[in-house]
């Protein structure tokens, strides 16, 4: 039996809230797995392990007030100390009121985006590395929601949901989740594999394309502030707009 076009839409609108709804307990349910991991486990083996820790030093300096800026070593002994994981925590009090700064190096720019994210955590919550497991947490949610999404361009809810949670209880997956620096990449990469899928698969107006491309571009491109690793996504993202997206219409090549 044919559907109106009345009733299509609301399918369409039941299956959006539903698929919201779905994703919104995968990110929930990332965040429960991604605490106990990183609450419980974790301390237990040992294995938290931020590499340089003061790779993190700007995220510290934003978090004192004097922006996104590297700090100078030797200058103040308490913040040398949080610096190279001697002290859990650090008091932005005792930094001088001389303490002097310098510019960011090439390394440090190339991961602004996530020393901004870092810093503001730090500005909220106490600079601590403890504090950090809510940015892995953050980023454990949003890998959810890409993953879900991803899977679902080509099966069901329920069979999405249960490949989404199976990838959220992966150890390979977990054990990269204490390596903030490393793991901060994956959400984005899910994301952007996901909005490409969407313009393979469907058919697109040119006002969505628009939409589109400018999603795709913001996800790598916001990315790429987090890991220059999202690089890659760029020629096929490139590929999926001026090849193998479906426009509807008849003025496609002009909309490429």
């Amino acid at each position: 039996m044919t559907q109106s076009p009345a009733q299509e839409r609301n399918n369409n609108t039941l299956g959006c809230f539903t698929d919201s709804a779905v994703a919104l307990l995968m990110a929930i349910a990332a965040m429960l797995i991604a605490t106990a991991f990183l609450v419980v486990w974790v301390p237990l083996d040992g294995s938290r392990n931020y590499y340089e820790h003061h790779f993190f030093g700007p995220a510290a300096m934003m978090a004192c007030g004097q922006g996104v800026c590297a700090p100078v070593d030797g200058l103040c002994p308490e913040l040398d100390a949080f610096l190279t994981g001697k002290a859990e925590a650090f008091d932005p009090k005792t930094l001088p009121d001389d303490f002097r700064t310098q510019n960011l190096d090439s390394y440090a720019q190339m991961h602004r985006n996530l020393l901004w994210l870092v810093g503001l955590v730090w500005m909220l919550c106490g600079i601590s590395w403890k504090a950090l497991t809510l940015v892995s947490v953050l980023l454990y949610a949003m890998t959810a929601l890409g993953a879900y999404g991803l899977f679902r361009l080509g099966i069901g809810r329920a069979l999405s949901a249960a490949a989404t949670l199976l990838l959220l209880l992966s150890p390979a997956v977990l054990c990269w989740l204490p390596n903030l620096r490393d793991f901060s990449k994956a959400p984005f990469f899910l994301v952007a594999m996901g909005l490409m899928g969407l313009l393979v698969i469907y058919p697109v107006t040119r006002r969505r394309l628009y939409g589109y491309a400018a999603a795709l571009g913001a996800v790598v491109g916001a990315g790429m502030g987090f890991r220059t690793d999202l690089l890659i996504c760029v020629l096929p993202s490139l590929a999926v707009l001026l090849v193998f997206t479906r426009i509807e219409g008849k003025r496609a090549l002009p909309a490429r």
